[in-house]
């Protein structure tokens, strides 16, 4: 079968939806599929280039051209709204490799649904975040709490704050005109049952067919032995990974730390963003930036990981392969990690936003290393039952053949 997967970033980007991209794509063509990828072009990167045995393509698009629209230069979106320059760069690609299945993450998908009135390809979208609902594909109202809002008069100024006026008020509307080009997809993956859930309540949704599939763990992640200890790290130390920003919850796990009074640093790897804090508190470490074989030592050397995200993670990459390195895990109680961590068992959950219950979690497993340790078994356990790439794989390989045969009977 030929692949084309369409996402708006690939490696050397790292994020979890990149990641998982870029590692369903190896696990495809490992299997004997031929994958493509088309993703957007930056600065500094070949335009086509070999990674492994699969083809990655990086295109232009016009919002591109114009660098003085996107918060970070280095990291520009693809629009709401089908990017004429992407539709014909994909059309093109398109027709010369004639893929069984174009298989798309993120808003880039729209560029590749509006190649042709008629497509002979099956088309397959994942559902990785929120971006069909929400301007910021957070579902996060205000920086602050959840929304149930799902695409209102609501989402202007709460779009705003994240994009200015005139930016907002067009990606609101862009969302709003564009979505409606999601209902030609033949099927949909939802990484998690949240996700699901949130989506199939939405009027441009309802009726679609939506497959709950997670992401996976790769699997020398789950079976290569403990790494050695980073030199820049100290001995023992609690471990954040992810975007160093509010809607992770950071400035509430600053708090909760800064309430422990506790010898055991904390430690935080991941990219640096607009709110990321300039000063720390005593005892936390910043390391933004690192590669993903050092987050993986970092794991496997901490007492826990702690993923306090404020909005709903739809899935939580780093949580699976904390547990895939023994891990007990402390995250919110919302979104995707409701389906990757058993309170109790596997890890604890706590309110998002709530300091105070934070520091108590963090306190629990500190306290008591020997739950943190069973419950660290625990989740490497149910990492293997439930997110193996073998497993997961298969079940994605069953939703294209069931697209491509609702692509024959639409066409």
């Amino acid at each position: 079968m030929k692949i084309l997967m369409v996402s708006e970033f690939y490696p050397p980007y790292v994020g979890g939806a990149e990641q998982a991209v870029a590692d369903l794509s190896a696990e495809l063509s490992a299997r004997g599929h031929n994958v493509l990828v088309a993703t957007l072009w930056h600065e500094g990167l070949a335009r086509c280039e070999h990674q492994g045995s699969v083809v990655v393509h990086r295109m232009q698009g016009a919002t591109q051209r114009l660098p003085f629209v996107f918060n970070q230069p280095d990291r520009q979106f693809h629009p709401p709204v089908p990017d004429p320059l992407l539709v014909r760069q994909i059309e093109r690609l398109i027709a010369k490799e004639k893929p069984d299945v174009v298989h798309g993450h993120n808003w880039m998908m729209l560029s590749a649904l509006s190649t042709s009135h008629k497509r002979d390809f099956a088309a397959v979208a994942t559902l990785n975040d929120y971006a069909l609902l929400c301007p910021k594909k957070s579902l996060l109202y205000h920086g602050a709490m959840p929304c149930s809002y799902y695409l209102s008069s609501h989402c202007l100024l709460c779009a705003r704050d994240q994009y200015g006026m005139v930016k907002g008020l067009l990606i609101t509307a862009g969302l709003q005109a564009g979505r409606r080009v999601y209902r030609n997809i033949d099927a949909f993956i939802a990484i998690s049952s949240y996700v699901a859930e949130v989506h199939a309540r939405d009027a441009v949704m309802a009726g679609s067919h939506i497959v709950t599939i997670p992401n996976f763990v790769r699997e020398e992640v789950t079976h290569r032995g403990p790494g050695s200890p980073l030199p820049y790290l100290p001995d023992d130390y609690i471990l954040f990974v992810g975007q160093l920003s509010r809607h992770k919850g950071l400035h509430v796990l600053l708090d909760a730390y800064g309430s422990l009074h506790t010898p055991v640093p904390l430690v935080l790897i991941g990219p640096v963003q607009l709110d990321t804090p300039t000063s720390l508190p005593s005892g936390v470490m910043m390391y933004p930036g690192q590669p993903h074989e050092d987050v993986l030592r970092a794991m496997d050397h901490c007492r826990f990981l702690v993923s306090p995200a404020l909005w709903p993670e739809p899935f939580g990459l780093v949580a699976i392969e904390a547990m895939a390195r023994g891990k007990a895990v402390i995250a919110s109680r919302a979104g995707g990690m409701l389906d990757i961590v058993q309170d109790g068992r596997t890890g604890l959950l706590v309110t998002p936003g709530n300091a105070t219950a934070l520091t108590a979690a963090l306190r629990q497993l500190l306290d008591d290393s020997a739950q943190a340790t069973r419950m660290g078994r625990a989740g490497a356990m149910a990492c293997a039952a439930n997110y193996s790439a073998a497993n997961v794989v298969e079940r994605v390989l069953n939703v294209y053949q069931d697209a491509r045969l609702r692509a024959i009977h639409r066409g």
